[in-house]
């Protein structure tokens, strides 16, 4: 036993900050074992732990023992982890020895406030975070990653992930999946995605599967911040010895070691083929990296590997006990799956090399090891690169990265006609006016029936509102009903009454906004604020005789232009609002509603700073301002206004509770007495959230009418979910398997949805009903099964098929508009494992994202008589660009190929898109014919909807894909020509 923890190498983590050299180090933690000398530890590494939270932050060190140390004389072949209490500078601390090195495990830090990189090693399934690296045999003092690649690449700081294999079992395929999720919450946890720095991954064998499988998830992250600003932070990848493509089954079973997973043995087997999860991942993650510029450098094996003797059953015990490599060697991953067949491109040479060695030994490298030279070669090259990631863009030239935009919405047309002044301004007014920043306080449900009267009641609400200045902040837990509340304060008719002195010459102003993180970009923005606020003030300022010098100020001070949407830049909406906050001609009142601040798409900090302009005014303004607002408690905001008047909404509930649910309960059961302990039992449970309450009574409703004692009822309530996730979660179990490929469209395209024409039931129906089709063809059919049709008909059916297709987690508005019931359902969607959990084995093969399906129903779009939205000719100048760049998003997302799809489009489907974008072209006809400009062929659509990848999957197919008898349009021509040329220089691309 002694033998083998003199050769282990050890983490030690949670040592005081203060220990900055490794024989302080040493003698630490020779003071937590009785008579053992320091000279008996040899410290390698010593560094900052990467935990945010930590102040100071504690260090973590490798080490090594001489001698065995007498706690681990006596220890167990199974522990791996000793908690060691020591007293430093008499404080006490509890330092944590490990030699399983699973998490995050820094192994160097870097002179500076930070480092240049960050380069984090994986090892394969089975393999040690450390020992993967380590040379074989006995000397165990040198290892590449921690002592090789800080002093070569300057900058750079060395990490080591390590994770446990243990959630590959026979019941689930999501082991990879899981990893993956795992890989990102670590990073998460330690701060990975707080640095705008460069983040570079080495990778090996399975491991690297793990890696890609968190690539594709955090590309297709929708509305995350924190996932967005992780991925930016991606450089590339160095991966030895990957099975991209597959392996033999037994020389799988080798790198799982035995562990006899029939899921993972099929899914990641080469017999899987072209419908497997690998060939998915390689095809999705090979997309993303070309159009998001990652660099994936492959590696692999020369020589042959022993591997498990399969002849014996699997349940041989002899098999199941030795393990023993005792197969016929070979080469585990052959270089074809090692590089996805790149090894065989010429114009990919540049992206692969062999190494000299076996599958273990091809990331074993050597003290003056020659064949880690390129491997530093391309760490140096990484970190030599831009240290701001380039445009989400693609290096296109303009015309091709962005549909054309037409002239109504990048200059003003020239006025025929001189207007007034005060027509001039009116019209501004009017085009600050858009109906999308008002659906979301429509889509808010009223109050039932009398609740939410009591905070009229409240001390210090009411006290708020009595005054011209001030702030008051609604709070409380997800679902407790904010937004109702603040929907029932700007209804109500004596919330604006209070503080009235019609004596006064004040003009008193009401205007507010209500954030919606899953609506458009307009619903989340600050812009989106800045529009609606500004449009509600000018308004009235131009209704009150008492504000006309304002107006007049205004109109002195705003730049001269014809009026118009695009004439309302961000920076003329600030000196707007300024203006009016600072002025000093008329005395203003202005009371502002803000509803979800949580709800922001940006930072807490920014929309705080907003706020506190707002509410700030210099002494000699006119303009007095006061502020409700509602959200979540965050930490933030609890520590900019926990001590101005609040009140936490779920405190004042209980009553509300009670009184929703004994109304709504009497009209389900027919036995009245089961009514007051239903609804005890549903308040005592609810802890204030509403949203559960909703949820809980249509569960009794659903289940009451045929109840004939109070227990069932009770024991439904009692069994439910208190946690809204896990009621969510509850729900898409429910529904049945053979749908829920339609739940995943609906609810991918509900959440990829740019704007209001793309919640619109209809559009929604279409796109979720061919959401699985391949070809134009094949949309046909599906919508001819379906008897799909543009009639007012057709939303009985899209109705009542989007409320069982999402099992409820979706409403349908009276405006026609699909939202998800709340934002916790919004949250619960897009988190990384939604789709594994609602597809379960199915999510393996399963790759597009709601870009995907709504871009096929842009391409399916119809002429004059067929189905209009989002391509309405009428409405094509008013709706914004992104419509058009669902195609391109797919690509970035999801490395989403149209290769397919959009050589099955008959030539009439060029016709209607025709009349579509011809409008977009208007502007730049000028010397050109007619025709022009028109699209005739896939390559025309794919230069117009900029994607790249069906353009870069064209040159590799045809030798000269851009020759003027394939290509007939002039500008396309050009265009193309242009990228053909940009192509050849830069093949990478």
């Amino acid at each position: 036993m002694a033998s083998k923890w003199t050769k282990t190498v050890f983490r030690l983590s949670k040592i005081p900050s203060s220990i900055t050299v490794y024989h302080e180090l040493a003698v630490l933690l020779a003071s937590a074992t009785d008579r053992f000398p320091a000279s008996s530890i040899t410290v390698y590494s010593l560094a900052t732990t990467l935990v945010p939270w930590e102040n100071p932050p504690t260090k973590v060190a490798t080490l090594m023992f001489k001698e065995t140390p007498p706690f681990l004389a006596s220890a167990t072949p199974d522990e791996a982890e000793w908690q060691l209490p020591i007293t430093f500078l008499d404080e006490a601390h509890v330092l944590v020895l490990d030699h399983h090195f699973w998490g995050m495990t820094p192994l160097n830090d870097v002179a500076g406030e930070s480092p240049s990189a960050d380069c984090i090693a994986i090892s394969g399934l089975a393999g040690h975070a450390f020992g993967s690296w380590a040379p074989r045999g006995e000397d165990r003092t040198f290892m590449w990653i921690r002592d090789q690649v800080p002093k070569e690449v300057p900058g750079a700081r060395a990490i080591l992930y390590g994770y446990k294999a243990s959630l590959l079992n026979s019941d689930s395929f999501q082991g990879i999946e899981d990893l993956a999720i795992g890989l990102i919450a670590q990073m998460k946890a330690h701060g990975l995605d707080e640095s705008s720095q460069p983040l570079i991954f080495i990778a090996h064998s399975l491991g690297g599967i793990v890696l890609k499988s968190a690539v594709r998830k955090l590309a297709n992250a929708e509305d995350n911040f924190s996932e967005r600003r992780l991925f930016s932070r991606l450089k590339g990848a160095i991966m030895f010895g990957v099975p991209n493509l597959g392996m033999e089954h037994n020389h799988l079973l080798t790198l799982i070691q035995d562990k006899y997973v029939k899921n993972i043995v099929h899914d990641l087997s080469i017999l899987s083929g072209k419908s497997g999860y690998l060939y998915a991942l390689e095809k999705s993650v090979s997309g993303i990296a070309e159009m998001r510029q990652l660099r994936f450098f492959w590696a692999y094996e020369t020589d042959v590997s022993p591997i498990l003797d399969v002849s014996l059953p699997h349940d041989d015990p002899i098999r199941s006990q030795t393990k023993k490599m005792t197969g016929p060697p070979v080469v585990l991953v052959d270089p074809g799956s090692a590089t996805a067949y790149r090894v065989t491109d010429d114009k990919k040479q540049k992206t692969v090399t062999p190494v000299t060695g076996d599958h273990s030994t091809i990331v074993k490298f050597t003290r003056s090891d020659h064949r880690v030279r390129p491997i530093i070669h391309e760490l140096r090259n990484y970190c030599g690169l831009p240290r701001e990631l380039e445009s989400n863009h693609s290096s296109f030239p303009l015309p091709v990265r962005r549909p054309i935009t037409s002239r109504g919405r990048d200059e003003s047309p020239p006025a025929n006609v001189r207007k007034s002044e005060y027509d001039q301004f009116q019209e501004l007014i009017a085009s600050l006016f858009s109906p999308e920043l008002h659906l979301r306080q429509q889509a808010i449900a009223d109050r039932f029936k009398f609740t939410c009267e009591w905070i009229l009641e409240n001390e210090h609400f009411v006290s708020w509102l009595r005054r011209d200045e001030g702030v008051f902040w609604i709070n409380g837990k997800p679902g407790s009903g904010k937004s109702t509340l603040m929907k029932f304060l700007l209804q109500h008719p004596g919330v604006h009454d209070y503080g009235h002195d019609f004596s006064s010459q004040v003009t008193r102003i009401t205007a507010n906004f209500f954030f919606n993180f899953r609506g458009t970009s307009l619903q989340k923005s600050l812009h989106g604020l800045l529009q609606t606020v500004l449009h509600r003030v000018l308004g009235a300022l131009q209704s009150s005789d008492n504000a006309k010098p304002i107006i007049d100020h205004l109109l002195a001070t705003l730049p001269k232009s014809t009026p118009g949407r695009t004439w309302w830049t961000r920076e003329r909406m600030e000196q707007a609002l300024r203006t009016v906050l600072n002025q000093k001609l008329a005395p203003v009142s202005i009371t502002l509603f803000i509803d979800a601040l949580d709800e922001f798409d940006g930072t807490p900090e920014h929309i705080l700073h907003f706020l506190n302009y707002l509410t700030r005014r210099p002494p000699a303004s006119l303009t007095r301002t006061k502020l409700c607002f509602s959200s979540r408690p965050w930490d933030i905001f609890t520590e900019a206004f926990g001590k101005r008047p609040n009140l936490a909404v779920q405190d004042f509930t209980e009553n509300d509770i009670r009184y929703y649910c004994t109304s709504t309960l009497a009209s389900a059961l027919s036995n009245k007495s089961f009514i007051k302990p239903l609804a005890d039992e549903i308040a005592r449970r609810a802890s204030g959230v509403f949203l559960w309450v909703t949820l809980v009574t249509k569960e009794l409703a659903n289940e009451s009418s045929n109840a004939t004692s109070l227990e069932p009822l009770l024991e439904l309530v009692d069994g439910l979910p208190t946690e809204l996730e896990n009621f969510y979660n509850l729900i898409i179990q429910r529904i049945p398997g053979n749908e829920r490929l339609r739940t995943y469209a609906l609810l991918e395209a509900l959440i990829r949805a740019h704007n209001s024409e793309e919640f619109g039931i209809k559009h929604l129906y279409k796109t979720t009903l061919i959401s699985h089709c391949q070809t134009y063809g094949e949309c046909r059919e599906a919508l001819l099964r379906a008897r799909f049709s543009d009639t007012d008909e057709v939303l009985v059916q899209a109705r009542k098929k989007m409320l069982y297709w999402s099992g409820g987690l979706v409403s349908v508005g009276a405006d026609a508009k699909v939202q998800l019931i709340h934002q916790t359902a919004y949250e619960f969607v897009v988190k990384l494992d939604f789709r594994d959990r609602l597809l379960a084995e199915v999510s393996r093969t399963v790759s597009e994202n709601g870009h995907a399906f709504h871009f096929k129903t842009i391409l399916l779009a119809e002429g004059d008589k067929g189905y209009g939205p989002p391509l309405s000719i009428t409405r094509l100048i008013e709706l914004p660009l992104v419509d058009y760049s669902h195609g391109y998003m797919a690509e970035q997302t999801t490395g989403q190929r149209w290769w397919t799809f959009l050589n099955s489009l008959p030539r009439k489907q060029f016709d209607h898109l025709n009349q579509r974008l011809e409008i977009r072209f208007e502007r730049y006809q000028k010397g050109f014919s007619k025709d022009a400009f028109k699209i005739f062929s896939p390559i025309g659509l794919a230069v117009s909807f900029g994607l790249r990848l069906y353009l870069e999957d064209l040159v590799d197919q045809a030798p000269e894909p851009f020759a003027s008898a394939e290509c007939p349009d002039f500008l396309l021509h050009l265009i193309a020509v242009q990228f053909d040329t940009m192509y050849q220089e830069n093949p990478h691309y």
